[in-house]
């Protein structure tokens, strides 16, 4: 894949996101995804390699159960419930990457609480969330 283009494809970026992420310290990436890929030529006749991630999860990621004004200790016990039922730190982040679980607005919150003195993410986590702001991507 970084042979097609030389910038990094949004599967890359997930992966990197996870290896700086509590996540990481917690459990290896494919205990809770696996990467599906695929291969196509395009219409020009290019080899086109394109990477998937599906959570290995049984049915459906949880609720989230957060309105779209919740912040603080509120966002916080939706976050902390969402990642307990699925079996890991941050688990609600890469599900709103690349599910609909988790409504994207989510980010924008835990960055403007961490700014206002709430610490219930651990810093690597906000600067993950902050990085995907700055540059979002979906897998």
């Amino acid at each position: 894949m970084l042979a097609q283009k030389p910038e990094p494809a949004a599967i890359h970026r997930m992966l990197d996101d996870w290896t700086k992420s509590s996540a990481a310290n917690a459990s290896a990436y494919s205990n809770h995804w696996v990467i599906a890929t695929r291969e196509h030529l395009d219409r020009y006749h290019q080899q086109v390699f394109r990477a998937q991630p599906i959570a290995t999860l049984a049915g459906e990621p949880p609720e989230f159960g957060a309105a779209s004004d919740a912040s603080g200790l509120k966002l916080h016990d939706t976050l902390t419930h969402f990642d307990r039922e699925t079996g890991y730190p941050m688990a609600w982040y890469f599900h709103m990457l690349t599910t609909k679980a988790v409504p994207h607005w989510v980010a924008q919150t835990v960055v403007e609480d961490s700014l206002a003195g709430f610490a219930y993410l651990p810093q690597r986590d906000v600067d993950v969330v902050r990085g995907w702001l700055h540059r979002p991507y979906a897998v």
